[in-house]
């Protein structure tokens, strides 16, 4: 498939339940192009994962979420085991009207609904993946953790 014909998404685990939801996301980065969430209900022993793809004017033919960088995405993981985050995604629109699109994440095994209101600084985890995050750093591939 060429980047004219479409985009071909690959680095998934087989069990990850890979795109159990899709969805577009108006603006989730604020830099004003469509986004995609990508729902994987099974990732971690079913605690679940949700990939955010951000829009881009530069479409390439392949996309492999295994390596993919924080510019370009990011992954927000599950905690609870059969959890199942990801079951469902939606974007809101910019309910906390902050200028950027928030989403809406299912996870009925642990009986949750997740709300995250959208960030210019989407995907940066200052909360510990990487003992040098402190900011978000352009190449670093940050995890949103704690769902």
């Amino acid at each position: 498939m060429t980047a004219n014909e479409g985009i071909r998404i690959q680095g998934f685990r087989s069990g990850d339940k890979f795109d159990s939801s899709l969805a577009s996301a108006e603006d989730i980065n604020g830099n004003g192009i469509t986004d995609l969430l990508i729902g994987a209900q099974g990732y971690g022993i079913n605690k679940g994962a949700v990939y955010v793809i951000y829009g881009r004017t530069d479409q390439p033919s392949r996309i492999d979420l295994s390596t993919l960088p924080s510019d370009k995405g990011f992954k927000i993981l599950g905690s609870i085991t059969s959890g199942t985050v990801g079951y469902s995604v939606r974007s809101l629109g910019d309910i906390n009207q902050d200028g950027v699109t928030d989403i809406i994440i299912g996870a009925p095994g642990a009986g949750k609904v997740y709300v995250l209101f959208g960030s210019n600084g989407w995907g940066c985890d200052t909360c510990g993946t990487s003992s040098t995050c402190s900011i978000c750093k352009s190449g670093y591939n940050y995890k949103y953790n704690g769902l």
